[in-house]
């Protein structure tokens, strides 16, 4: 019995805008053995991490900023302490932001948008599913980011998923009637 396996390759359409669509069924089986399949046409935007990297953007900045009006000690120590941390969080989703990650964040994406398992079940199939046979391999600590940022901010993502799929469905749609999907 296969398990933690992809049988499939992932292949995909790049729709702009961090937003891809799968163009042909993906196949993974969790890690108790169960097939899930993403079918063809299903709509990702993968690990939603460079929403993370665009944070730390902004911060450093506004701390660059904030340390050019303010010239206590006190404020310029935060303000360094802060820049510090942005460079961290920028590393990270840098860091997060590979490839290594795609299949089993389609995968991640179905199961959400879906409601197949409860989402604590669907998320400890991204964390083992980033150790998959047949999938590039992710170290514990990336694995165990990923846990953690489900875990708290996948809350967003469960509750409006039915939105959020809409939404995309949506974007994609205008995007092939405009762009390269519209032209015959």
């Amino acid at each position: 019995m296969l398990k933690n396996e992809f049988t499939t390759p992932l292949e995909v359409e790049d729709l702009g805008n961090s937003l891809r669509r799968i163009t042909a069924p993906l196949h993974y089986f969790d890690p108790w053995g169960r097939e899930i399949i993403v079918p063809v046409g299903f709509i990702t935007d993968f690990a939603s991490v460079p929403a993370l990297a665009r944070c730390g953007v902004v911060a450093l900045l506004l701390c660059r900023l904030l340390r050019s009006v303010l010239y206590h000690p006190a404020w310029l120590i935060a303000l360094y302490a802060a820049e510090a941390l942005a460079y961290f969080v920028i590393f990270v989703a840098e860091w997060l932001e590979d490839t290594t990650t795609d299949a089993i964040a389609a995968v991640h994406d179905w199961l959400y948008a879906t409601r197949r398992f409860p989402k604590p079940v669907a998320d400890w199939i991204l964390f083992k599913g980033m150790r998959a046979k047949n999938a590039p391999r992710s170290a514990l600590l990336k694995r165990l980011l990923f846990l953690d940022a489900v875990g708290v901010g996948g809350w967003f993502a469960w509750w409006g998923d039915a939105r959020r799929r809409h939404n995309l469905a949506a974007k994609a749609h205008a995007y092939t009637e405009a762009g390269a999907g519209g032209r015959t």
